[in-house]
Formats: structure tokens, sequence, C-alpha cells
């Protein structure tokens, strides 16, 4: 694994050379928020692009053959994110607690000025628990101003944040990984960038409803400060429409795919019913660029137009949705059958899927559509056909239904391949 700005193709090409020379298999991980070198990856990650240009930019500096898993849907963030990301209930209360927090050293001490805008002139009613990282040297100035506010909290260094993030209403940070921590628990945070390459995911987070970008902390002022969290306090900002949104940002997975992307999931393959909860990951892979290249419609599909879908479909008893997923639950895709027609075996089943992308490569879509085929005998009485659409240049689909058993049958549309399949 690579993770450094100063090291880039020559040496990333001199590092695996050596070890395959060894006789070693090698794959490289780089990890890099920045696309402005070349790097001589295997597999790419970079968590904190939000941007639909991303992968265009970094294809220009990767091998073709490397593999770029982008945004904070591959955030390297602790399992115990994941968690509570599932269990943890929407906010429902006013603000009443705010987590302060700017990273391991805080140079500027833009705590402090936090704290003071949400004390003076007189204090703000919420409670503030405020994290100093390891290298903070501001505690004693803090321990002072603190003194006579029992409504505060100081902590020192965390091995986790996760704790304070789940009980906090809202937050105030930088730019860093914390704000795929902050976001996989549904905590809106008023966010100011403590360096350059911090703007552009304080920006595409306050773009998407998650966050509130207060600018770069050089130029912050108290007044700012308070005022935005007045407005949240009084309903001016919407403190409930930012935490829904910030959940939708990531689940806390990231860190499994990253580990399946290189070493392959974890066997066996389960399929289960679609939840509701499913929603946001089902979006994420219908949106996949390979999946709308592969789709008879290029078009992005928006947040609002798959609640509707999703929401409908899972209602309908002429629609099955299910999730694949591996043995510790990492979802793998999504495969629905969705009712036709009658025909000549019983009921007709258009049948379509989509594979995580951290997954693909590892042989997984074959496995997973015969587990969904063997779900929907549960509901179908094993009864009917099963029918599929592929665009002809989509040769990989092409592959996988001829595997799984699927025949060539007269187009039910132009430009399409169809194929088809009883159900047993």
């Amino acid at each position: 694994m690579a993770d450094h700005y100063g090291v880039a193709a020559p040496w990333h090409l001199r590092v695996v050379g050596d070890l395959r020379r060894q006789g070693h298999q090698a794959r490289l991980l780089v990890i890099d928020d920045l696309a402005d070198r070349d790097l001589a990856a295997d597999l790419l990650v970079d968590q904190n692009w939000l941007r639909s240009d991303g992968l265009q930019l970094y294809k220009q500096r990767v091998p073709k053959s490397c593999r770029c898993l982008l945004g904070p849907h591959y955030a390297l963030i602790g399992d115990e994110f994941a968690m509570l990301h599932k269990i943890l209930p929407s906010r429902i209360a006013p603000l009443q607690k705010l987590l302060i927090f700017f990273g391991g050293a805080d140079p500027g001490n833009i705590s402090e000025l936090c704290l003071r805008a949400l004390l003076e002139p007189s204090p703000l009613p919420i409670k503030i628990d405020v994290v100093l990282g390891p290298s903070n040297i501001h505690r004693q100035r803090l321990e002072h101003l603190t003194r006579a506010h029992p409504q505060v909290r100081l902590h020192g260094p965390q091995p986790s944040l996760v704790g304070l993030i789940a009980q906090a209403d809202l937050a105030i940070g930088a730019g860093g990984v914390t704000s795929w921590e902050r976001a996989c628990l549904g905590l809106p945070a008023l966010m100011s960038s403590l360096a350059s390459n911090q703007d552009a995911v304080i920006r595409q987070l306050s773009q998407a409803g998650a966050a509130v970008d207060l600018g770069p902390a050089a130029q912050l002022s108290a007044k700012t400060v308070r005022g935005t969290v007045q407005q949240l306090l009084n309903g001016t900002l919407d403190l409930l429409a930012l935490s829904s949104r910030a959940r939708t940002i990531t689940d806390g997975l990231g860190t499994r795919r990253v580990v399946a992307a290189m070493l392959g999931p974890r066997l066996p393959i389960s399929v289960r019913k679609a939840e509701a909860a499913d929603e946001a990951i089902w979006l994420h892979w219908a949106n996949d660029s390979e999946s709308r290249a592969a789709s008879f419609s290029h078009d992005p599909i928006s947040p609002q137009q798959h609640h509707l879908w999703f929401s409908t479909r899972l209602m309908d008893p002429a629609t099955q949705l299910l999730i694949a997923h591996t043995a510790d639950g990492l979802p793998l895709g999504s495969v629905r059958f969705e009712q036709i027609s009658g025909g000549a075996h019983g009921t007709q089943w258009l049948v379509s899927l989509a594979l995580e992308p951290a997954c693909r490569g590892h042989g997984l879509a074959a496995s997973m559509l015969m587990e969904a085929i063997a779900t929907l005998r549960q509901y179908s009485d094993g009864c009917g056909e099963l029918v599929a659409e592929v665009k002809p240049s989509n040769l990989a689909s092409i592959s996988l239904f001829e595997k799984a058993g699927f025949k060539a049958c007269a187009p039910r549309r132009s430009k399409a391949l169809c194929f088809q399949r009883t159900i047993i």
C-alpha cells in the first residue's frame, strides 16, 4: 500500500517490481486525493472524491488495468461506524449537544475560537464536548476558559470518536477523515478547512446538503460560528434535513470494500430481500459509471426519482428486489425480478443485476445470480421463465447469462439481445 503525496509511478514500479522479481504476486493499493501525478496502481482509492469527473481525471494517471474506487462509499473508517449506522435512530430532538474537534494538532486553536463563539457574550443553551488531539498545545487555555462553564467537557485524545459522534446533534470541525465518520452516523457539521486539500471535501458536502461550509479556518470569525449555530437553534437552518442527507453519504463499509477489492470477498454468498435501508446503496450501484454504460439509458438517476421507484417497488408483489451479501454481511450487489407477462412455463420475470464495483473481477456475478434465482423459487412455486435483455456490446453480461443457463431468444426491443431460461 502507498499513501504519500511525495511518491509516484517510478517509486511504485520499483518497489512492486522488486517484489515480483522475488516471486511474489504483488499488487499495489494507492491512496490519493490529488490526481496530480502518474500512479502505477493496481487499485486506487480516493475516498474524498464526490465529483462525477473524478474517474476521467484518474484514468489519465493510472494504468488501464487499475480499478478506481472513488468517493466516501470507500471511506476508510472503523467497523464500529458501520455497526452503528445500521441501528442508530434518526435524530429527532432539537439541537442540544455539540461536538468540536479540529484534528490532532489544531495549531491555529480554532477550537477556542468556536468555543468562545458559543459562550460569549452569553452561553448558548447547548452542551458542548471538545476533543483535543495528541499534539494540541492549547489545553491549558481551554481549561481556563471552560472552568466556569459546566456545560462544556474537554476530552483528551480518543481511540475513536464514535461514542461522542453518536451522542451529538451537531459538530464543528475540519475536512479530514472525521468528515466521513460524522456523515456515516448522520451527524451534520459546520466545517472549516485547515488546509487547501480539505476545501473540495467541504465544498462537496455542503453542496450535497450534508454540511455547512464556514470557509477557511484562517478567515473564520466567532460571529460566523455563533450566527450559524443560532440559525440551527431557531430553525432557520434545518438540522434534521442536514442529518438525513449526511447519513446517505457513506454506510461505513468502505474499509471492507477495499479489502474485498484486493483480496476477494469472503464466501459464501447469500441473498435476502431488500429493505428500505438499502435505498442508498441500490442507487449507488445503479449510478455507477459501468452500470450506466451497460444500461439502455445512460442518464444518471436522481435521488428523488430513485426514492419514488424504490419505495414503490418494495411494496409491489410483482417485483422482487434482492440484495446479495457475503458471510460477514458486506453487500455485493442487487438482483431485480419484475413480472412482465404470462409465459409458456408460467409467469415471465425480467431479470437485471448490478455488482458492487469493488467486487468486480472475482467471478461473483454468476454465483450471485444463481443464488437469487434459488431465492425467487420461494416466491414463484418454482414455475415461470426468466428473461434478460442485454446490449450487444455488453459481452460480460452475455457471458454471465449464458453460463447461468439462459438461451438466446427473439428480442423484445430493438438494439437488444434477449435471453431466457426456466426458473427450475
